[in-house]
């Protein structure tokens, strides 16, 4: 599999496809190929582009209107290195809950970041001291109590 990486405002964007494009579960990662433009891992100082998009908001999608627009992954500061961050929406309405994301990183490490103010542009972030590359991005969002399941 080739690398694809252009630099878009200071990131690089890694490319990825998915089939779970507009459902409130799913998963994207680097093996699974859509289209031209596929790459491997994620690294820091990039952004995710999913099925040729910068903008995720039609492709990871939750319940009540909740949604990802975007995932950067950049330095952060002092011993936890890696910075995830997501915008987007959470799910609108009173007690209900977030829009959560599964990050699997390529050392194996799995760190979730969850979303659940329903103003638009909207982010969250998640420090963790793995630096290394992303590899998977499980969601689902079928209600208030549903966690994110990694799917193999």
């Amino acid at each position: 599999m080739s690398s694809v990486v252009e630099a878009t405002q200071g990131l690089a964007t890694t490319y990825w496809g998915t089939n779970f494009a507009g459902l409130s579960y799913g998963v994207a990662s680097a093996s699974m190929e859509k289209g031209a433009g596929v790459t491997g891992p994620m690294p820091l100082g990039s952004q995710l582009n999913l099925n040729s998009s910068n903008d995720l908001r039609k492709i990871i999608r939750g319940y009540s209107g909740a949604y990802i627009s975007s995932i950067t992954y950049t330095q952060g500061s002092g011993i936890r290195g890696g910075l995830l961050t997501i915008t987007g929406a959470g799910p609108s309405g009173f007690g209900s809950g977030s829009i959560t994301l599964t990050i699997l990183c390529e050392s194996g490490c799995l760190h979730d970041v969850s979303l659940s103010d329903s103003t638009p542009g909207s982010s969250a972030s998640d420090k963790f001291e793995d630096t290394t590359p992303i590899v998977g991005i499980f969601w689902n969002s079928g209600g208030p109590t549903a966690a994110a399941q990694p799917h193999t």
